[in-house]
């Protein structure tokens, strides 16, 4: 199953709205890690400000909105960002294990 990248825009557009309406500190700057794109719709992180004048980086995701929104601390959010990337890099070289796997056995048992 392929999901297309149109999908994956419209739930950033959706985040950054979102985080852009709910949230409790200024927004600072908005920025994309693709280099030479400057257009917001390229936007995947957010830089938010709060009273104190300190910036947070912030990824268009729920983690990100709930951080805006003061759910969690910016402690909190790096380490459910960190998890998540640590999921998703197992999940995928644990995937890609399995399927090398089954390669080798039906190699193995037709030759």
């Amino acid at each position: 199953m392929c999901i297309s990248t149109n999908f994956i825009e419209q739930e950033q557009d959706k985040y950054r709205l979102e985080i852009q309406k709910k949230s409790l500190y200024k927004l600072a700057h908005s920025y994309s890690d693709i280099p030479g794109q400057t257009d917001e719709k390229w936007t995947n992180k957010i830089i938010l400000e709060d009273e104190n004048g300190n910036l947070y980086p912030v990824a268009l995701n729920p983690n990100g909105l709930s951080f805006a929104t003061k759910v969690i601390t910016y402690s909190e959010y790096e380490t459910l960002e960190s998890k998540e990337n640590k999921r998703a890099f197992v999940t995928f070289f644990g995937f890609l294990g399995f399927l090398i796997t089954v390669m080798v056995t039906f190699a193995w048992y037709f030759t």
